[in-house]
């Protein structure tokens, strides 16, 4: 572009600003390309264009530590099975409080029975003494009819003196029968219905 002419008597200070506004709106970097990459040979290259990618979560995902087993499931067991609770035939488990007498009239009718049980129980070797949970043996049949062989029933008017006189033909042996009823607190005390025990043989002293 050519310079403008100044009519004569233009103020420089008019000309010199217009200069400076020419060279504030010259574009910049108007050489060739050539020219200016033989200035510059390596120029400042941009990064191709990449799609902004967001921040990571660098915050760290608590979890709380695992164990390295696995607890097995418990079950509690709150009664015992079936198969726990089935007894053999013939066998009965002592209950709390029980007694050989309570047993014998619970399971034969007579608590004086509990000598039998006894005698088919030799484990027990004291009849005072029996525990919860234990097991006992009931006498058979055979058991049985041997022991009613040796008992008798007390008649109303009977004494330990009258059956022992009766059955041995000696009334000295009442203590025999005395001996093999230990239930009987009073000699001389004994009531009809009561099943008394007697022993196979007694030799009393004289």
């Amino acid at each position: 572009m050519a310079p403008p002419v100044w009519p004569e008597g233009t103020p420089l200070g008019d000309v010199a600003r217009y200069y400076r506004q020419q060279k504030h709106l010259r574009v910049p970097n108007l050489e060739p390309p050539a020219l200016a990459q033989a200035k510059n040979p390596n120029p400042p290259t941009e990064p191709p264009s990449r799609t902004p990618i967001a921040p990571r979560n660098t915050a760290t995902k608590f979890s709380p530590p695992q164990p390295a087993w696995k607890p097995r499931k418990i079950i509690a067991i709150t009664e015992p099975s079936a198969r726990e609770n089935a007894l053999p035939p013939g066998v009965v488990r002592v209950n709390q409080g029980d007694s050989l007498w309570k047993i014998a009239a619970r399971h034969l009718g007579d608590g004086n029975q509990w000598r039998v049980i006894v005698s088919v129980n030799p484990e027990i070797t004291n009849p005072d003494v029996i525990h919860a949970g234990q097991q006992i043996r009931l006498p058979g049949e055979t058991a049985m009819a041997a022991a009613a062989a040796n008992q008798v029933r007390v008649q109303a008017g009977d004494s330990l003196w009258k059956l022992a006189k009766a059955h041995w033909g000696n009334g000295q042996a009442w203590s025999c029968i005395a001996e093999s009823n230990p239930e009987i607190q009073d000699s001389s005390r004994i009531y009809p219905g009561q099943t008394l025990t007697l022993p196979a043989s007694c030799s009393p002293a004289i």
